[in-house]
Parts: structure tokens; C-alpha cells; sequence
């Protein structure tokens, strides 16, 4: 069934305001930018915080392809994903999952 789930995320490059509209009215997410920086090996990465508003708890994959196709691929060795050398898994965590009144939440 449909459930509350946020993720936190490392992806390519910093989402615009203009994206992160886009995010919400086409593929059901709200983007939050947490932290953005320049690395030498990767360029622009951003640390993201995103909700995915319609869904179910299994949205990873769903997330991953979204956030590609905004021009912002989350960062790691899947499919989908900005890929650099020496990068295992996948910087990509379920942070928050809530159904009806029952809910957990990782701390910071």
C-alpha cells in the first residue's frame, strides 16, 4: 500500500529551483538540498534529502530513475547511477517510512 518514505541521497550535480519544481509536479518528489560541494573527481555533488509523495516503500529503484532523469543521478556502482572509480554500492539510504500511524525514522 501507499506509504510515507524519505531517502537522503549523494547525487551528480545540484538540483535548480526550477528542477526541484519539476521533481514535485512530474515524478511526485519533494527535493530538498542539504548540502552541496565541488569534489576534483566527480565535480558538483549535492547531499539531498527527497520525499517521495505517492509510492510505496519499496520506491528506491523508482527514486533512482527519477532522479536521473532530472539530470541528477544518485551516486554509486547500480543501475542508474553516476558511476566513478573506486565507488562501491550505493549512496542512497531510506531514512524515514511511515504507514498509517506506525513510522520509524534514522536519526542524523
Amino acid at each position: 500500500g501507499e506509504a510515507e518514505v524519505s531517502f537522503t541521497a549523494v547525487v551528480a550535480g545540484e538540483p535548480t529551483e526550477e528542477t526541484i519544481v519539476k521533481a514535485r509536479e512530474a515524478e511526485g518528489l519533494d527535493i530538498l538540498v542539504i548540502e552541496a560541494s565541488e569534489g576534483l573527481q566527480m565535480g558538483r555533488l549535492a547531499l539531498l534529502e527527497v520525499r517521495l509523495r505517492r509510492g510505496t516503500a519499496f520506491g528506491v529503484k523508482v527514486l533512482r530513475l527519477a532522479l536521473r532523469r532530472l539530470g541528477h543521478p544518485v551516486v554509486g556502482s547500480g543501475n542508474a547511477c553516476a558511476k566513478s572509480q573506486g565507488i562501491t554500492g550505493t549512496y542512497l539510504a531510506v531514512t524515514r517510512l511511515a504507514h498509517g500511524d506506525v513510522g520509524a525514522e534514522v536519526e542524523p
